[in-house]
């Protein structure tokens, strides 16, 4: 990984050259050094360093307060405050600049370092939402621009029939039916609906040859073949005989196929569809055409004998002409409708639907007074057949998850995907967690079958956490965000099993006791990774943390390695420890004197653990660290 390259401004030559020499020791690169306001922006310009340390009082007409505006007004860099000076106008006037960071000389080694790691890893999560925004944003743009396509064809679809209205201008009633039909389309209605409402207008003009019968056909998505979805007149034989025909059987068939209107006066050789009793007859059938894309038939049936005529060809393709846009503006919103609902890879409901019908099952439990579960689950090892057969195999093991998760619930509940192999399942109308557990338990159970990919059978599992409404929560966020917690737990006690939210109690002794767990786990050592899976697992276990207080949490961390590493680095003293300074930070609210300093010391040695000069003032900073965060702590909860 590269060093960060870090530009410093700061106007007293040993000082620069102190912290110039701090920050290399700690791993950093210098990109450049300069002692004026004037010249920060300047040289932040032609090095472009990851992060700018700003010394405030500096020397010339600019200090560092009006350096940093210059610089974030223009340069996308973060900025840490150094000052001696800690006057409420000047840090006032400081954090109106927003800057990454505020620190006091003279100041711990430590305590720049991880202020700077902190503000180097906000700029770059803040920069990737910064993408993920802009990549949404083109995302919606994009299926904008679909909808607004599918608009302008339609309305060059509306001007083309305009058009050829003009031409057959001789019948006005020509031009109120197709009026009609697009006004139609305008409703909140389905598109069968339409569909048999325009039949019934077309067979309500007065001047058109027509029988009282009629039918509209669509073709079958991705198929060959045409399905009935309007018909007026035609009894249960035709119904049933002509309700899905292949293209280029009978009269229907024959119009998609060859996309051209297809006129019999009579019953012939093409007519395939035949029945004992039938009535003699002729047909107009009109296909549906929309960029060279047959989307339907118009069958309209004629008396036997009946001369073809122009008027009624014209009056026939100008209602198909306005259908073909019509159906083509539905088909477009329906799959754009189904692409912000509907998950694209495993085809079940994504987290919007997810949300949605949670907040729907919730008002309806409440109405009902009943309950309602919700399950976390997410596969166990998911990243292994991911990493070593591949993402093809792993977007396999996703769609069939999901077809056995969907086998497990009635139609009434709902299973989402969440992201990743994260998924969640709505238990709607439970009447105990037993049903709720019934229905994890058969999901562990058909989630266990080994699924084949690429030739192997691959082992798969799951971890279920489950909340319930309204005894886990009675709001959506805080059902889903305790489902988490509870799958966390499941995994955490052997994975391939199912945990109800247990309701565990956040206080910062628990908190306190997960970061000693966390050093003694980690033998005083751990890398940025396990810093962020620590945070993660407090978050999971319904800590919510601000930046002060993982700031604190790292200062804690970090005054305990010396601790770990200590004579009574063991793990009954650093335990006895933990819950001794605990209760003395908690009983002296963070504030305590040396009597009480000499009190704590003696409570210890009483437990034994006996202090020498050296692990005493390892305590000491132990117990300043826990005092910062006992602030921050309280801060947040009040």
């Amino acid at each position: 990984m590269a060093k960060a390259r870090i530009l410093l401004v700061e106007d007293e030559g040993i000082v620069a050259l102190e912290i110039k020499n701090r920050l290399l020791k700690m791993g950093y690169e210098i990109a450049e050094t300069v002692s004026r306001g004037e010249d920060a922006y300047e040289a932040a310009q032609k090095t472009f360093p990851d992060l700018i340390l700003m010394d405030i009082k500096l020397k010339g007409e600019v200090d560092g307060i009006e350096a940093a505006v210059r610089v974030r007004g223009k340069l996308d860099i973060p900025v840490i405050f150094l000052t001696a000076y800690s006057s409420d106008e000047l840090r006032d006037r400081a954090l109106k600049t927003c800057p990454s960071g505020y620190i006091i000389k003279p100041f711990k080694e430590t305590e720049l370092n991880i202020l700077i790691k902190l503000a180097l890893q906000k700029h770059v999560k803040e920069k990737k939402l910064m993408e993920m925004a802009d990549q949404l944003h083109d995302s919606v743009q994009l299926s904008r621009a679909d909808l607004a396509e599918a608009d302008k064809r339609l309305k060059d679809q509306v001007e083309q029939g305009k058009q050829r209205e003009l031409v057959i201008e001789r019948n006005y009633e020509i031009q109120k039916i197709i009026s009609k039909v697009l006004r139609a389309s305008l409703e909140p209605i389905t598109i069968k609906e339409h569909l048999q409402r325009t039949l019934e207008m077309i067979l309500s003009v007065s001047w058109l040859a027509l029988e009282k019968k009629g039918s509209i056909f669509l073709t079958a998505e991705g198929e060959q073949e045409l399905e009935m979805v309007a018909e007026q007149g035609l009894g249960g034989h035709l119904t049933e005989a002509c309700a899905r025909v292949p293209f280029g059987y009978c009269l229907c068939g024959r119009a998609a196929l060859t996309r051209k209107l297809i006129f019999a006066d009579c019953i012939d050789d093409r007519h395939d569809v035949r029945f004992d009793g039938m009535s003699p007859h002729g047909h107009y059938c009109v296909p549906i055409i929309y960029e060279d894309k047959v989307q339907g038939v118009v069958n309209m049936y004629v008396r036997h004998g009946h001369k073809r005529d122009e008027r009624t060809d014209d009056f026939l393709h100008a209602v198909a002409d306005a259908l073909a846009g019509i159906i083509e503006r539905r088909r477009v919103q329906r799959r754009l409708r189904y692409m912000a609902l509907y998950d694209n890879l495993t085809g079940i409901p994504n987290r919007t639907m997810f949300f949605d019908r949670l907040g729907q099952s919730i008002a309806l439990a409440k109405r009902n007074n009943r309950m309602l579960a919700l399950l976390y689950l997410d596969l166990d090892k998911f990243k292994r057949i991911n990493d070593t057969l591949g993402h093809d195999a792993g977007d396999e093991l996703l769609k069939e998850t999901a077809r056995r998760l969907t086998s497990c619930l009635r139609e009434s509940d709902t299973a989402a995907r969440m992201g990743g192999d994260e998924f969640t399942v709505i238990l709607t109308e439970v009447t105990n967690e037993k049903d709720a557990a019934a229905v994890a338990g058969k999901i562990i159970e058909t989630l266990q079958a080994p699924v084949e990919l690429k030739g192997y059978l691959c082992p798969i599992g799951t971890s279920i956490g489950i909340s319930i409404y309204p005894t886990s929560a009675t709001e959506a966020g805080a059902l889903i965000k305790k489902a988490d917690m509870a799958m966390y737990a499941a995994k955490t006690s052997g994975r391939g099993n199912y945990q109800f939210y247990s309701g565990e109690e956040v206080t910062f002794g628990l908190l306190v006791d997960y970061a000693v767990k966390f050093v003694m786990f980690n033998g005083g050592e751990w890398d940025h990774n396990k810093w962020l899976d620590l945070l993660l697992d407090l978050q999971r276990r319904g800590f919510e943390l601000s930046d002060a207080d993982m700031t604190s949490i790292g200062l804690v961390l970090e005054s305990l390695k010396p601790l770990r590493n200590s004579a009574i680095g063991n793990q009954n003293a650093m335990s006895l420890l933990n819950l001794s300074a605990t209760v003395f930070i908690q009983n002296n609210s963070g504030v305590w004197n040396n009597r009480q300093w000499m009190d704590f010391r003696r409570d210890l040695a009483a437990s034994g653990v006996n202090l020498n000069d050296e692990t005493a003032y390892m305590v000491s900073c132990f117990l300043e660290s826990l005092k910062e965060l006992y602030c921050s702590f309280q801060n947040a909860e009040a």
